[in-house]
């Protein structure tokens, strides 16, 4: 998953990319290994699937057409893997910050 988020942060850009993949997969392992980090990926999760299926049910029943059902559907799968997405790249971030302090605190 870390290949997705190539060239995403700034403090990542004009590594190569073997070099950001090693810095994202020592960002994922430093966040998720904290105590209490897995049950903020869960609350991702949660918030994710929440969200997603708010926006694919509410609106059919308001406008009960079938079209709408369909249309809402998509617009909650989509809106769920971006929110998702945007969740997992704040948690991954705090992990980077750790990563790279600790890497610049090591060359001094």
């Amino acid at each position: 998953m870390e290949h997705n988020y190539l060239n995403y942060f700034p403090e990542l850009k004009g590594m190569s990319d073997t070099r950001q993949y090693i810095l994202l997969e020592e960002a994922r392992y430093e966040t998720f290994r904290q105590p209490g980090m897995n049950i903020k990926m869960i609350g991702c999760l949660i918030i994710t699937l929440l969200v997603s299926a708010l926006i694919a049910l509410l609106p059919p029943l308001i406008v009960p057409m079938y079209s709408v059902r369909i249309i809402s559907m998509l617009a909650g799968i989509l809106g769920g893997i971006v929110l998702f997405r945007k969740l997992y790249a704040g948690l991954l971030y705090q992990g980077l910050q750790k990563v790279i302090k600790a890497r610049l605190a090591g060359e001094s």
